[in-house]
């Protein structure tokens, strides 16, 4: 059986992603890939067979360890028209505060899974590197709630779940093929935590806590894509 989109992953943005594209979505349980998806599981070659042939695959969850990544794409992804994989704004080395990270900064090569993706992206897959995503059920007032928060003058870089599933829809369907492109996903805002504590009128301690804050560019994408509006959070 060969069908047009394969995701990888039924969490948050792959269960919108198999809704708004009709395609096949995996699941690491077997009971619940059962009720609504296919089984696949990176660390047991054994599920790899489930999986149907693709002429898009979209990798949601972290690639790693990468000798399985490595053995996985050689076995099943070698021949996919457009290879996306998601990753996370931590992917990039930093050490300054309020920096402006594009796709040229460093990577942070101590990472398991930023090594796999850059392989990944040196095999031709184009990397989706994302902010904090946030969205229905979702959302960083609640993070404050929960008392998750204890860096009040630390910037967060945000991304809609809907912008995620809008941008991935556009490049699957844009004849240019981003082969070995990166992409920063973000709004572009990078608020402050007092911000958004003061904007939903809530309590924000202080722990005194100090990390090296940045700001992640969403330039390239916009570009690519002629001009895109992200969501705002306010």
């Amino acid at each position: 059986m060969s069908i047009k989109t394969l995701i990888l992953g039924g969490g948050y943005v792959g269960r919108r992603l198999a809704d708004r594209l009709d395609a096949a979505m995996t699941h690491r349980s077997e009971e619940k890939a059962m009720r609504q998806s296919i089984y696949f599981d990176l660390s047991a070659p054994d599920s790899w067979d489930s999986l149907p042939q693709a002429g898009n695959v979209i990798w949601t969850f972290p690639a790693a360890p990468l000798d399985q990544v490595q053995a996985f794409y050689r076995t099943k992804l070698t021949n996919v028209r457009k290879l996306f994989v998601y990753a996370s704004t931590s992917c990039y080395r930093t050490q300054q505060t309020d920096l402006r990270i594009d796709e040229d900064q460093p990577l942070d090569l101590t990472r398991e899974r930023v090594v796999s993706e850059e392989w990944l992206r040196q095999q031709g897959a184009t990397i989706l590197v994302l902010a904090g995503i946030y969205g229905p059920n979702r959302q960083p007032q609640d993070w404050l709630r929960k008392g998750l928060i204890k860096t009040p003058d630390k910037r967060v870089n945000l991304i809609h779940v809907d912008d995620i599933v809008t941008i991935t829809e556009r490049l699957l369907d844009d004849d240019r093929n981003p082969r070995g492109e990166r992409f920063n996903l973000a709004d572009g805002e990078a608020l402050l935590w007092r911000d958004i504590a003061d904007h939903y009128g809530l309590p924000l301690q202080d722990f005194g806590n100090s990390y090296a804050s940045k700001k992640v560019s969403n330039d390239k994408i916009r570009d690519w894509l002629g001009g895109y509006r992200f969501r705002a959070l306010f």
